[in-house]
């Protein structure tokens, strides 16, 4: 994974490839981004150009500019679906939902339904290289406020 060391030069060109490379993943979160908010749901922002609605349990998926994450807005999980984008924006593009999404919903949907299967006894992060991309992707690009909230939680705890 390359890294942009200017900041200003990394939303520039995240911006310009959510629009052109990634850009089947960014017109499809964009609609259900759309029907979300219609029907009632209100989008948080969590990173730069990143919006998350808190839908589910224990599970993530990130869609484009928009990402669906479990209730408890698990900082770790967003950043991880967040790295699914930088996927998209700087590494797959067009071909993210065939190489990354569409495999991953089915490999979790196995690992769920099936747990004592081949697949379901995997380690859903480790053992699927984008899974790990998209964790290490995520936790480069919010390290600073992923630090900042699991002292928080370490605090929170202890007291």
């Amino acid at each position: 994974m390359f890294r942009i060391k200017n900041k200003k030069t990394f939303l520039i060109l995240y911006w310009i490839l959510s629009f052109t490379w990634a850009l089947p993943t960014t017109i499809l979160g964009g609609l259900i981004g759309l029907v979300l908010i219609i029907t009632g749901h209100k989008p948080k922002k969590f990173a730069p150009g990143h919006w998350n609605f808190a839908l589910s349990k224990d599970w993530g998926l990130e869609l484009g500019l928009f990402a669906i994450v479990d209730k408890d807005r698990s900082p770790d999980l967003m950043a991880h679906e967040y790295g699914h984008h930088l996927q998209a924006c700087f590494l797959l593009g067009p071909l993210t939902l065939f190489v990354a999404t569409i495999p991953s919903a089915i490999r979790f949907w196995i690992m769920t339904w099936f747990p004592n299967s081949r697949i379901g006894q995997q380690d859903y992060i480790k053992d699927f290289w984008v899974e790990q991309d998209a964790t290490n992707r995520g936790e480069w690009f919010c390290y600073k406020d992923l630090n900042h909230w699991r002292k928080e939680k370490q605090n929170d705890k202890s007291e």
